[in-house]
């Protein structure tokens, strides 16, 4: 698809996953003490992967790359609960002023 949209003079830009916020309270507790993952500990499992592959990907193609996951999770793991709704699923208005922020700066860099 990279090459596809290169050769057509599409300017391609990767970004990131973005992972889920942990859950925390009595069921997230239970759930620990009877040896079971979250939705979110399975699914956050495999981003730290998926991003790396891309962003290696972004750096040898030399594609611009909003690095959603640093600005959300900037410690890793979980997204903070602060950029999450109730469902900690989606992403809360601070989230998306945060991401609008990152996506401007990168705009703005020289290619």
């Amino acid at each position: 698809m990279l090459k596809q949209a290169r050769a057509v003079g599409i300017e391609v830009t990767f970004a990131t996953e973005i992972p889920l916020t942990e859950p925390s309270g009595l069921m997230n507790e239970v759930r620990a003490l009877l040896g079971k993952q979250s939705y979110a500990t399975r699914v956050n499992a495999q981003v730290p992967d998926l991003n790396e592959l891309v962003r290696q990907l972004a750096a040898r193609e030399k594609l611009r790359l909003f690095d959603f996951e640093t600005v959300l999770a900037p410690d890793g793991g979980a997204r903070e609960s602060k950029y999450a709704t109730e469902d900690l699923s989606h992403v809360t208005a601070a989230g998306f002023q945060a991401l609008t922020a990152l996506a401007i700066e990168e705009l703005g860099k020289r290619r």
